[in-house]
């Protein structure tokens, strides 16, 4: 389990780090909010909770190996999915 934490207030979502991860089979537990449209594309691949949720989450994800290979089953799965050159088109505005 890797912990996606905030360290500045603004909360951003920190999608490089996290796709690599997801990319690579991890399981990923993020400090978010559900409601994030930065998350949305990433979150059936990750567990999404508030801060004073972390460690009551990660405890349950490292004491449950299913969950945590669904996990990062969905998020690698999520990722595949996601390519590269659809994703430059849409920022580039083609």
């Amino acid at each position: 389990v890797v912990l996606n934490l905030h360290f500045y207030d603004s909360a951003i979502f920190e999608v490089v780090r996290v796709s690599y991860l997801l990319a690579n089979g991890i399981c990923v537990l993020s400090e978010s909010d559900e409601g994030d449209p930065d998350v949305a594309p990433f979150r059936d691949g990750l567990v999404i909770c508030a801060y004073a949720d972390l460690v009551e989450r990660c405890a349950a994800l490292v004491a449950d190996e299913a969950a945590r290979a669904l996990v990062a089953k969905a998020g690698q799965d999520r990722m595949m999915v996601r390519h590269q050159a659809d994703l430059l088109r849409e920022t580039m505005g083609r």
